[in-house]
């Protein structure tokens, strides 16, 4: 079997991304404790076009939050395509040291 390169798209409408999204499946992350239920991504598009990114999760066995927060911007000023970049810091409550994805 051949493997495909994912096509990105170009032409986003940034404004139909808004919104809560809810994980069907992922990867644990750091912030996110090890019985995580409920994982959801609330996207919120600032005055500057950059969007504010808010990731959380709820622990099945004592319902405690777990979230990160950051902010997400296009990989190229100058490109059409969709491609974002995400830029966390860690810890939260310390904005020293980013930890950028795509």
């Amino acid at each position: 079997m051949e493997k495909k390169e994912m096509q990105v798209v170009k032409g986003l409408d940034i404004k139909r991304y808004m919104g809560r999204w809810y994980e069907i499946a992922s990867f644990p992350s750091r912030f996110q404790p090890k019985d995580g239920k409920n994982t959801r991504a609330t996207y919120t598009l600032k005055d500057d076009g950059t969007v504010n990114v808010l990731n959380e999760t709820f622990s099945a066995s004592d319902g405690k939050r777990g979230y990160i927060e950051g902010t997400s911007y296009k990989a190229d000023t100058y490109s059409d395509e969709a491609k974002l970049k995400v830029k966390f810091y860690v810890p939260p409550f310390l904005p020293i040291f980013p930890v950028v994805g795509d």
